[in-house]
């Protein structure tokens, strides 16, 4: 999935392998710089909200200066 975000563009994968169950999610900015989520999702859906909901309550600017695996906060906004 691809998305512009205040005139910045990124790209959202969504993996799972096919033996295993939980999702992993990677956001990636138009320069190829990656932003890893440690945690697992248990579906799709889930993967793709977190991204979207990070994407939009850190702004771009967070994610391009990242570029590195990052735990990220995706657990504590889904339990609030």
């Amino acid at each position: 999935m691809s998305l512009v975000l205040d005139g910045h563009w990124f790209r959202i994968h969504i993996h799972r392998i096919e033996t295993e169950r939980l999702w992993t999610l990677e956001v990636i900015d138009a320069l190829g710089r990656s932003t890893a989520w440690l945690d697992a999702f248990e579906t799709a859906q889930d993967a793709r909200d977190a991204a979207l909901n990070a994407l939009e309550s850190e702004g771009p600017d967070a994610f391009m200066r990242r570029h590195i695996v990052t735990e990220h906060e995706s657990a504590s906004r889904s339990a609030s």
